[in-house]
């Protein structure tokens, strides 16, 4: 691969969406457990909506090396997701996943979103190291959330099993303070937490 300083980001725009078809059946085939990544037109309408914004590296010779979406779930959502990220094996090792997510943080933060939120491969360690490099915090497990169906050339091992996630959270932005209703056997561990953040951002 060409020297990883030639490596460009944008967003991909709505008639380019089969890109987005491609890398998933290269490094997914068909085993991708969301529907709508494998229609073009689907992909391109959620663009024209602004419910997706998919954030694409490629070389000057157009050559596409990676992808990685923000996701409005609701129409007034302030948190947005990311996630369905893919990255051919000719980009693997050059943090080309951190520096997608780093282009699409900065615009959300421009933009005025709260944080972004999303689910790394327990099995993948290089998507949890980049949004640790990135400043995000784990913030819980979905143990075997991606179904066994599921087949990722990426993962350590291709033996088909269900898989666990690690939940991760990027804050961008301050939001506006607000009442939380936490049942009482549950006060003490929510306090504890609160005042960790609370910690964690006055001291860093």
């Amino acid at each position: 691969m060409s020297d990883p300083e030639e490596i460009q980001i944008r967003f991909l725009e709505a008639h380019e969406a089969e890109v987005l078809v491609d890398l998933i059946q290269e490094t997914y085939g068909d085993s991708y457990d969301a529907d709508w990544v494998y229609l073009p037109n689907e992909i391109a309408a959620r663009i024209d909506n602004n419910r997706l914004r998919s954030a694409i590296g490629y070389l000057a010779d157009g050559t596409v090396l990676g992808h990685m979406a923000l996701m409005v779930e609701e129409s007034a959502e302030r948190v947005l997701h990311a996630g369905v990220a893919v990255v051919r094996d000719a980009a693997r090792g050059h943090h080309l996943f951190e520096r997608m997510k780093r282009f699409s943080a900065e615009w959300a933060t421009k933009a005025g979103y709260l944080g972004l939120f999303s689910e790394a491969t327990a099995a993948h360690p290089y998507s949890q190291k980049a949004n640790i490099a990135l400043g995000a915090h784990e913030t819980g497990f979905l143990l075997g959330w991606i179904p066994d169906s599921v087949a990722n050339n990426a993962a350590h091992t291709l033996d088909k099993h269900r898989q666990s996630v690690a939940l991760f959270y990027l804050k961008l932005n301050e939001g506006p303070l607000r009442p939380m209703y936490v049942p009482e056997k549950y006060q003490g561990i929510v306090g504890n937490i609160i005042e960790y953040i609370w910690l964690a951002q006055l001291f860093g």
